[in-house]
């Protein structure tokens, strides 16, 4: 079964899966620092948070996301990286969202 199209998780790579939990993260690439606007490829740290996302076929899954966290060399500010799954602040997914 894919996950990925299941679950609409375009963009991320399947990290684990073990029964209804499923780990993802995004590949690593270049992020705009928000505050002096120069470009980094400096992860700082990860951690994993767990998001509510549709259930398929009356299944619900338990999705961790793998988050990165990036440091601006120039100006050492530290930032997440931004991903089309959940918002700033959120544990449910965009699509959870849309849908309710």
């Amino acid at each position: 079964m894919q996950f990925k199209e299941l679950l609409n998780l375009k963009g991320f790579n399947v990290i684990r899966t073990a029964d209804k939990v499923i780990t993802i993260c995004l590949p690593v690439k270049p992020h705009i620092c928000p505050q002096c606007k120069n470009e980094t490829r400096k992860i700082y740290d990860y951690r994993l948070q767990k998001v509510k996302h549709l259930p398929v076929a009356h299944t619900s899954y338990t999705i961790l996301v793998k988050k990165r966290r990036y440091r601006c060399p120039y100006c050492n500010k530290r930032f997440y990286e931004k991903n089309s799954l959940l918002s700033k602040y959120k544990s449910i997914s965009t699509d959870l969202r849309k849908s309710v």
